[in-house]
């Protein structure tokens, strides 16, 4: 009878914790030992010799191993990552190792043995198996430094004043902005990847609705460019008529290039629903700013159109979670409030919580923070040169305290930052109470 086996992957994994203390910690944590080895060979033996050096806080001797400076991935020292895969793999070769003695000891035992004294034993051999994968799907909380030490966290400013006075996203979070349909979610989308691109931050934008072409045009109306006058920019992106003109597509062609042709910005339109999102996240190769708009219309995609289920908004923003960690990516998810959310604010005038985003509490678990805007579209009175107020708020999660411009620290829960989306031009910018209404390009 051949068994499964895969001596390449344990000599590897044997090196590497002979290699570093901490790789050996990981390889701990999802739940190693001697017996994920071919019961014939050697390695199983070399790891209970390591094991015991470390347990008398001895280092182990790289040449416990013959060809060790022959190096791992490539030459490269291992990692406490890569200790992990290649525990992944040599307990993926044992658990089918075990799938076929059982097999074949059932065989033998239905040959031989009443079924009351097979299942028994059947059962006894499948929870010990058990036990061993779970450790493996879901490892041992080692010391809270060395997964700070892994998570490489970062931050990053918006672009958005508005925002970046009170509010900092963190990679590895969800940090979702809501807003009731037609809010200026995707405006304040735009305004962020310009920000963050233009000023060097590898940013990637993905969209389940708005073409990618509104979303470069878009880009483009933020700017401050004499190329690009807002009557320009209003009339490129909302006449048909204009936007066929040789002329003012050279226009457009000369103004991208001059501000955004080499810039770190990436544009995605989905169709697929979440799992097209997460495939995205999970092939970035260095941190990202992702910006996801929106989550509503992307899992409509899979749900028909339908009142999707607070679980496909949780699943999505958790599994995006996980890849943003392993990846060190920054996270802004947008989203909107429910239809029924937005009917009792009008009926009994009162402010949208942090349990009226559509999806219900359960999204609000996977997110590190949130920021509404605080009143519908609807629900305002426009002012006569075309003016929206929306009043941003950081609802839930938890504070997480900036500095402003002078260096004071500030809290987001005590600040109400008052801010506009241009109707006509769909800009942002922040209004501070003392100064009048009027119209300012964002200008990155």
């Amino acid at each position: 009878m051949t068994l499964p086996n895969n001596p390449t992957a344990e000599l590897a994994l044997v090196r590497a914790i002979c290699q570093d203390r901490a790789n050996f910690q990981a390889a701990l944590a999802l739940g190693a030992g001697p017996g994920i080895f071919a019961p014939d060979g050697p390695h199983g033996a070399q790891w209970t010799s390591i094991a015991a050096l470390y347990e008398r806080s001895i280092d182990p001797m790289p040449e416990l191993l013959p060809g060790f400076d022959a190096g791992l991935f490539g030459g490269e020292p291992t990692t406490p990552q890569q200790t992990a895969e290649l525990v992944r793999v040599v307990l993926g070769t044992a658990l089918r190792r075990d799938e076929v003695l059982i097999a074949n000891e059932l065989g033998q035992r239905a040959r031989r043995e009443s079924v009351g004294v097979t299942l028994p034993w059947l059962r006894d051999k499948i929870t010990g198996i058990e036990g061993r994968y779970t450790a493996a799907a879901h490892p041992m909380i080692g010391n809270p430094a060395d997964t700070l030490r892994q998570m490489g966290t970062w931050s990053a400013t918006t672009g958005v004043s508005a925002i970046d006075q009170v509010w900092r996203p963190f990679s590895g979070d969800n940090h979702t902005i809501a807003a009731p349909p037609g809010g200026g979610k995707t405006t304040i989308c735009i305004a962020i990847a310009g920000g963050t691109s233009l000023n060097g931050i590898p940013t990637t934008v993905i969209t389940g609705e708005t073409p990618a072409l509104e979303i470069q045009l878009g880009l483009l109306s933020q700017l401050k460019d004499p190329l690009l006058d807002a009557n320009f920019a209003n009339d490129i992106r909302y006449n048909p008529e204009f936007r066929k003109k040789t002329a003012n597509i050279d226009r457009v062609e000369s103004a991208w290039d001059k501000s955004f042709a080499h810039v770190p910005l990436r544009i995605y339109q989905v169709s697929s629903g979440p799992d097209e999102v997460i495939s995205i996240i999970a092939s970035l190769t260095e941190p990202n700013i992702v910006l996801t708009d929106h989550l509503f219309a992307i899992i409509s995609q899979i749900s028909g159109g339908k009142e999707p289920d607070h679980k496909l908004f949780y699943r999505m923003l958790l599994e995006a979670q996980r890849e943003c960690q392993r990846g060190h990516h920054i996270h802004i998810p947008f989203n909107q409030y429910t239809k029924s959310a937005i009917e009792g604010y009008l009926k009994r005038n009162e402010p949208l919580d942090e349990t009226s985003q559509q999806g219900g509490a359960g999204i609000i678990a996977v997110n590190a923070t949130m920021w509404h805007l605080g009143k519908p579209r609807s629900a305002l009175t426009s002012t006569p040169d075309g003016h929206q107020l929306l009043l941003g708020n950081v609802v839930k999660c938890r504070a997480r305290l900036v500095c402003d411009e002078s260096g004071n620290r500030v809290d987001p829960f005590a600040s109400q930052q008052k801010f506009y989306i241009n109707d006509r031009y769909r800009s942002v910018q922040l209004r501070p109470d003392d100064e009048p209404i009027r119209y300012t390009p964002l200008g990155f």
